[in-house]
């Protein structure tokens, strides 16, 4: 990578039901700085699976890059999609993993893609940080976090709650093998092509 040693800081929040009500049992952010995407990986993976032994949770929600920020080089920014796509791909082998996006360019005027889970927990085509924590205290979840990045991390958890149909599963690798019939077909486009 060009721009030397990424630095990331995947934010972590773990929230249990109880009741019919959701509460925030811990939240925090987890570092690593490497050099390469396997690296990066690799620790924020170590890191992770460390804070699932802590608590042995039912699901692991991953948020996924959608839009870049103009602060961003394009190069750390596809560096940064790789990661997320990379992590949620490894962690599937060890527990359930769903992705989401936080928001999509045309929100809820695109028919052909869902709104992310900030615009759909508030309301908004253009959701601040703001309308998302108004939008959590509404729900009387308890104290909230005051990081803003911690707060997304609770946020996606009551998102998942409340809509989960805008949340992806992500297959085990191993799951991800076309098999014999991808051979299939691949023999039937060379009959194809032969003739």
């Amino acid at each position: 990578m060009k721009h030397g040693p990424l630095h990331i800081n995947p934010y972590t929040t773990v929230v249990e039901e109880s009741e019919g009500r959701l509460f925030v049992v811990e939240h925090g952010s987890l570092s690593a700085s490497r050099r390469g995407r396997q690296e990066v990986v690799g620790a924020v993976e170590a890191l992770v699976i460390q804070a699932v032994e802590r608590h042995g949770p039912d699901l692991l929600l991953v948020e996924l890059p959608k839009g870049r920020k103009p602060s961003v080089p394009r190069e750390v920014w596809r560096e940064l999609q790789g990661i997320a796509h990379s992590l949620a791909s490894r962690l599937s082998s060890t527990l359930p993993v769903c992705t989401a996006f936080a928001s999509t360019p045309r929100g809820f005027h695109d028919p052909f893609q869902p709104p992310g889970w900030r615009q759909r927990l508030t309301g908004l085509n253009r959701p601040s940080d703001l309308d998302v924590r108004r939008s959590l205290e509404g729900l009387g979840l308890g104290p909230l976090p005051r990081n803003s990045h911690e707060l997304d991390a609770v946020g996606l958890g009551v998102a998942y709650f409340h809509f989960p149909e805008l949340f992806q599963w992500v297959e085990e690798p191993s799951s991800r093998d076309p098999g014999p019939r991808w051979d299939a077909l691949t023999e039937e486009l060379r009959r194809l092509w032969a003739a």
